[in-house]
């Protein structure tokens, strides 16, 4: 529903997670790794 809106809307839409799944769902993900930011897009 998010992803959704945003993309209809031209919006950005900030989630915090820790799960996995939702992140896979994202347009790009930004992961805190070894004290770095890590992006993927997708």
């Amino acid at each position: 529903l998010f992803q959704e809106l945003a993309h209809k809307e031209n919006k950005c839409i900030i989630v915090v997670t820790h799960s996995q799944e939702v992140a896979k769902k994202s347009d790009r993900a930004v992961y805190l790794s070894k004290k770095k930011l890590v992006v993927n897009e997708i």
